[in-house]
């Protein structure tokens, strides 16, 4: 049977990179999208879609949504619907 060895320092740079990679790439996609800076907005505690600075959100599920895209309620209502 054949060895197989893991070279952890290498396996989380390669992780670190992806993340990174991936990180950039939604902050050039806001930017483009809406002219704001993704990683601005959520440190401000604002929306990067409409720049409102009103971040109440209806349940966990929104607030976790906000963390991924920076969309405020209304901005993921709009685009997602809204469960009646």
């Amino acid at each position: 049977m054949g060895k197989f060895v893991i070279d952890i320092e290498t396996d989380m740079n390669y992780t670190l990179n992806m993340m990174n990679e991936l990180d950039q790439l939604k902050e050039d996609i806001a930017m483009e999208s809406f002219g704001r800076s993704r990683t601005l907005c959520l440190a401000a505690g604002q929306c990067v879609k409409c720049g409102t600075h009103d971040l109440n959100f209806r349940d966990e599920p929104s607030v976790r949504e906000f963390k991924l895209t920076a969309w405020c309620q209304s901005c993921q209502d709009e685009f997602f619907g809204v469960e009646e």
